[in-house]
């Protein structure tokens, strides 16, 4: 592996042990596409969070299963729509939502934060250049998951 990337590498390790103490045991709900989904609950898991609905629109057995081998007890919804992942939000104890802008609505009902990724995400300027893959696109998903954290407990409650 070349030296550059070895380094990146080792500055994820350090982002996600400076975070884990910042967003370990945080009730999470994360939706959105597939394959997006399948990353964002490895990381959160990989992070100590707890994800508790894991959703996408599609239908796919080998997702429902490799899901609920990642985030055993959570609550994974395929060919779901929003509203049923709001009426799932509504139900739980959610720290925070994670997936695009079209659950901002559920997530201020529920006073749940959500941290926007993936697309659509029409209400954030440069929400199409957010960088999310590779090692440095981990340490910006670790940064933003800590900090919507931080954020949402010096609100305190609503």
């Amino acid at each position: 592996m070349p030296e550059c990337y070895e380094r990146e590498r080792g500055r994820l390790l350090d982002t996600m042990i400076d975070a884990h103490k910042i967003v370990a045991d945080a009730r999470t709900a994360v939706f959105g596409d597939t394959e997006k989904v399948l990353g964002l609950a490895k990381l959160m898991t990989e992070l100590g969070m707890k994800p508790q609905i894991i959703a996408t629109g599609a239908t796919n057995t080998a997702f429902t299963e490799y899901v609920a081998q990642l985030a055993s007890g959570s609550r994974i919804i395929t060919g779901a729509d929003y509203s049923e992942i709001a009426d799932e939000v509504s139900n739980e104890d959610i720290d925070l939502m994670v997936g695009p802008f079209t659950g901002r609505q559920t997530a201020r009902r529920a006073t749940v934060p959500l941290l926007r990724v993936g697309l659509p995400n029409h209400d954030r300027f440069g929400a199409s250049h957010q960088r999310l893959l590779g090692y440095e696109g981990s340490m910006y998903l670790v940064d933003s998951l800590a900090n919507a954290l931080i954020e949402s407990r010096e609100k305190g409650p609503a």
